[in-house]
């Protein structure tokens, strides 16, 4: 993308894209009258280049010509740009890899030498780590101006042509992405979404690289998705996966959205939301929020009331008196 404002340039010389205000006349005095002075609620005014609305001096036909602007930028530059961009990052992925293959030829006809062993792999990580950067470049671009299939199709090839040891953060980021594209397919209804893909990326970012954030960025992306297919099971598996973390805020409140999704069972698991939620309130009691614990406990006081929930009952009206 950094060289995004030369090729604008370049564009912009080649299709003559007028700017919209070129017809704007800046020499004329008025400019440095026009709302200069803002009066106060108490009747003073403040002198200052600082209070003029942005945009406030523009007039309709300003308007029309920057809607041409854009129309005209959109069309005669962006989406060329991006076919260019596309059409770039695939023809060094098929040069680079041709040259892989190249150098891995002789190893296959005549068997591998000390010396082939120590120079080949070398280049082939080397080669292998460019591909994956251009091939996720491409599905970046490509999920950008929603072409989610062809997104799709890079982010597989790079997952396939990376290792979770090589380089686990953008290994964890290809395999997210994967997710996300297939499920912002169309045609994704007839597709099984790849939830096992986002549990290896939460794994990566929550164990390998110590990213907790990035793995509560996948698990509510991914339980949003596997909610809206009605896949509760899954779901819940994703939350309590990291229910278990030092963070008790953010246990409690994986621990209460799990709690939820036994009410869409089919029949709702009314006893294990009564529990759940139960050890949510006390992880947010812990956390120091006694009104989302009490809440949490209030919502399942009706159920703990039938017989033989006796001392859950207690518990709970324990805590509300205090």
């Amino acid at each position: 993308m950094h060289h995004f404002p030369c090729f604008i340039n370049y564009k912009l010389q080649i299709t003559s894209i007028s700017h919209p205000l070129s017809s704007f006349d800046t020499s004329s005095s008025d400019l440095t009258s026009i709302g200069t002075t803002d009066e106060g609620y108490d009747g003073s005014s403040i002198t200052s280049a600082s209070t003029i609305i942005h945009g406030a001096c523009l007039t309709l036909s300003d308007h029309d010509r920057i809607h041409v602007f854009m129309n005209e930028f959109v069309t005669k530059g962006l989406l060329l740009w991006v076919e260019t961009n596309l059409k770039t990052f695939n023809e060094q992925i098929t040069s680079r890899r041709g040259l892989t293959k190249f150098f891995s030829m002789p190893k296959k006809l005549f068997g591998s030498s000390t010396t082939t062993a120590k120079n080949v792999p070398s280049t082939s990580s080397t080669n292998l780590t460019n591909d994956s950067i251009e091939i996720r470049r491409a599905g970046d671009l490509a999920f950008l101006f929603q072409n989610y299939e062809f997104a799709y199709n890079n982010y597989y090839a790079a997952k396939r042509d990376l290792s979770r040891d090589q380089a686990p953060t953008f290994y964890a980021g290809v395999l997210e992405m994967c997710c996300l594209s297939n499920f912002m397919q169309e045609s994704s209804a007839s597709k099984a979404y790849p939830a096992q893909y986002m549990d290896e990326a939460i794994d990566i970012y929550s164990l390998a690289c110590r990213l907790p954030i990035f793995a509560t960025r996948c698990v509510l992306m991914s339980t949003e998705i596997l909610k809206s297919k009605e896949a509760y099971d899954q779901a819940v598996q994703q939350f309590l996966k990291l229910s278990q973390e030092d963070s008790d805020l953010r246990g409690a409140l994986f621990l209460e959205q799990a709690s939820h999704c036994f009410l869409n069972y089919r029949p709702p698991y009314i006893r294990k939301y009564a529990f759940y939620m139960v050890i949510a309130g006390h992880r947010y009691l812990k956390a120091g929020q006694r009104l989302h614990a009490l809440r949490c406990y209030t919502d399942v006081l009706s159920i703990y009331e039938k017989p033989n929930w006796s001392l859950a009952l207690v518990r709970i009206s324990f805590f509300k008196k205090n």
